[in-house]
């Protein structure tokens, strides 16, 4: 349950990252790049904090 809130979590913050990248204009090639190195950034912080 827990694994699932947080992964839930994790695609708010990019859903609301999307927001922000679109409403400045980013091209949708940038956004998905830039969504991509999130979801990375998200899955190793994920993995760390399972770890401890």
């Amino acid at each position: 349950m827990a694994e699932h809130e947080r992964r839930r979590a994790v695609e708010v913050r990019l859903l609301e990252l999307r927001d922000v990248l679109e409403e400045q204009g980013h091209t949708d090639a940038e956004i998905a790049s830039r969504l991509a190195e999130a979801r990375k950034v998200a899955a190793a912080d994920a993995a760390t904090a399972a770890g401890r």
